[in-house]
């Protein structure tokens, strides 16, 4: 198998696929360093796969729906109020007994809303206008309008449930009820009190307030000329109270027996006190400098990548199974004859081994003369008699490593004089000085020999320039796969934004050449290809993945 370079550097420094972000968390398939660099390198587009059918994805989208629309009725609540103000903003108020009265001229029916009571005096005459204030002073002093701001957010929360749309119209005409029993106790008389409601009726838009002629009038009639239900009456509702309370633990014993797991389930999932066994730190078979870390929390499992601190949290299937329900990543552990977890397997191929303990790499300075002796250009030959270079550069306190083919940049802090380690700790550089102190080659992944250039000129190194707006603009758009998944590509100020919209992950890219872009975190180069006016029409990811513009 060969083992280049160039595609352990694309495996070490991007241990993601830009496209495919979460279907690989944390490492690349155990045969990906063998691959040539067009194929291997982080430089494809590769859009998630859907060959299976995902029920997160099915979540996902009834999540999205029903955070919308319940974003939607809180913002027509936010303006049901705000249209509720204005009104009252526009009458002559009056204070009295804590109760703000604001008399208009329009044609309003009259309402109530918190403290302030709203009506148009001229159009009732003084009886009604004291059957009306009376029945709002119910709502006002009671705090009804709080019950009803709570229900319509509550039916916002809700809105999904059917059944709410009843309770809510249940809870305005019971607040209706309660206003009108306390006027006819007050000893206003029932007939007349029952005309002024029919001659104020009068239709309303506005939902957050109390009505004085509203809320089926019909039904709050029959309310008010309905004889009471005798006390003895009462005796016969509580002779049911026992048959209830029969039923009730007929279908629910009072000591409730757990139905039984069947063998194969016994056999599958452990005590939750079994987590324990899966704690520690595991290194990658494929990458000795890569360490994860299983933590048990609750009834789940938390995988902390040790380079960059991700945590993932998985959920038990079997004995030593476990799933992220969410992105579809399963873990797989294995025990060794003892019983003692000694691997596990994520994605069916990737071999974790468990260790005792994790040393994280121990940073030193080094001064900027130090650090300067390690610049310039270093080239492998691969065996096909091509060459790849790289390039190193000083920062204070780091080296940053660019690679020739992709642009892609990684920074390196030192843990020796002469070894350096990749910040997200998974890549080890060592560098090899003659007698004179002078750098003549550095070793990567402990294995791969980068000869350092006596004339750098030579090498070829994929650098940012600088393109004009007009350009940028110029490549602007949708683009489109044959598979249907879809980009969008915007313009900013030192290159363009690659947005992948099916999980709108953004990646800033710069220009090489007025068509051709690349990716500082993450290499992945794209060349645009354009027509004779200089708009684009397509554009390539890695020589092999071809995404065509959407005509506008």
């Amino acid at each position: 198998m060969k083992n280049t370079t160039e595609s352990r550097l694309g495996w070490g420094m991007s241990d993601l696929s830009p496209f495919s972000h979460w279907e690989h968390p944390f490492s690349k398939a155990p045969d990906t360093a063998t691959v040539n660099i067009p194929a291997q390198t982080p430089a494809s587009i590769l859009p998630p796969k859907n060959n299976t059918f995902s029920i997160s994805r099915v979540v996902n989208f009834i999540d999205g729906v029903y955070f919308l629309v319940v974003g939607i009725l809180l913002l027509r609540l936010l303006f049901q109020i705000q249209q509720v103000c204005r009104i009252i903003r526009r009458c002559r108020r009056e204070k009295v007994n804590g109760i703000v009265y604001c008399y208009h001229k329009l044609d309003l029916p009259v309402f109530s809303f918190f403290h302030y009571l709203v009506m148009n005096k001229g159009q009732y005459s003084p009886a009604e206008v004291e059957q009306i204030i009376a029945h709002e002073q119910v709502h006002i002093l009671q705090g009804h309008n709080l019950d009803l701001l709570l229900v319509e957010v509550m039916n916002a929360l809700c809105w999904i449930n059917p059944l709410f749309i009843g309770f809510k119209r249940t809870v305005k005409l019971n607040l209706e009820f309660i206003a009108d029993k306390t006027v006819l106790d007050s000893g206003a008389d029932p007939l007349s009190y029952q005309y002024s409601m029919l001659r104020c009726l009068q239709p309303s838009q506005l939902p957050l307030v109390n009505l004085f002629a509203a809320s089926k009038i019909k039904t709050r009639i029959h309310m008010m000329n309905k004889k009471r239900s005798p006390i003895r009456n009462l005796y016969k509702y509580a002779l049911a109270l026992p048959l209830l309370a029969g039923s009730y633990f007929i279908v629910n014993p009072l000591k409730a027996r757990a139905m039984p797991l069947s063998n194969h389930q016994e056999a599958e999932l452990p005590d939750r006190q079994d987590l324990k066994a899966f704690e520690g730190y595991y290194q990658f078979e494929l990458n000795k400098n890569s360490y994860i870390q299983i933590r048990v929390k609750g009834n789940q499992l938390i995988l902390k990548q040790m380079w960059d601190d991700k945590e993932i949290v998985f959920n038990q299937q079997s004995a030593l199974e476990f799933l992220d329900v969410s992105k579809g990543f399963p873990l797989k552990f294995s025990k060794n004859d003892q019983g003692s977890v000694i691997q596990l397997v994520a994605f069916n191929k990737d071999h974790w081994n468990k260790v005792k303990t994790y040393k994280e790499p121990k940073y030193i300075h080094l001064q900027p003369g130090e650090l300067k002796s390690f610049e310039g250009c270093y080239q492998m030959e691969r065996p096909d008699g091509t060459r790849n270079y790289i390039q190193i550069e000083s920062i204070p306190d780091a080296l940053i490593l660019r690679q020739g083919w992709d642009g892609q940049e990684v920074l390196f802090s030192p843990t020796s004089a002469t070894a350096f380690f990749g910040r997200h700790g998974t890549f080890p550089l060592e560098f090899t000085k003659d007698n004179n102190g002078n750098v003549t080659q550095m070793l990567a992944f402990h294995q791969d020999l980068w000869k350092k250039m006596q004339d750098p000129s030579t090498a070829i190194i994929k650098k940012q320039i600088k393109v004009g707006p007009a350009q940028l603009e110029a490549l602007e758009g949708e683009y489109q796969m044959q598979d249907g998944k879809k980009i969008s590509i915007k313009a900013e100020s030192e290159g363009i934004v690659l947005k992948q919209l099916w999980d709108n992950e953004a990646i800033h890219l710069v220009p090489s050449s007025s068509t051709e872009f690349f990716s500082k975190e993450r290499g992945m180069p794209l060349v645009f290809k354009t027509d004779k006016n200089g708009a684009a029409t397509e554009f390539i990811v890695g020589e092999r993945d071809h995404w065509t513009k959407i005509p506008m």
